[in-house]
């Protein structure tokens, strides 16, 4: 979601827009401010950094962007170094 962005489909691609014929609903959720996933991506921190990671944050209940993916450092750092 990109607040005030005015981004939407030209007039000539309209019906391909998927909103026209189902009601879609985006569900907003503001990040956890205990989440430091900015600062692991920019190599500033290590997950076990994080005072979420392993206790309300692990893959099956991801707090942050970094958790969800299997792709995530804070993903790979808890099945492969965590748990060594």
């Amino acid at each position: 979601m990109i607040p005030s962005s005015g981004l939407m489909l030209n007039k000539v691609f309209e019906r391909f827009n998927v909103e026209i014929d189902l009601p879609l609903t985006i569900n907003i959720q503001e990040d956890n401010k205990l989440c430091i996933c900015g600062e692991i991506l920019r190599g500033l921190k290590t997950p076990v950094d994080c005072r979420l990671f392993a206790d309300s944050c692990f893959p099956e209940n991801p707090v942050g962007a970094c958790m969800v993916s299997n792709e995530g450092s804070c993903n790979n750092w808890y099945k492969y170094r965590f748990h060594e």
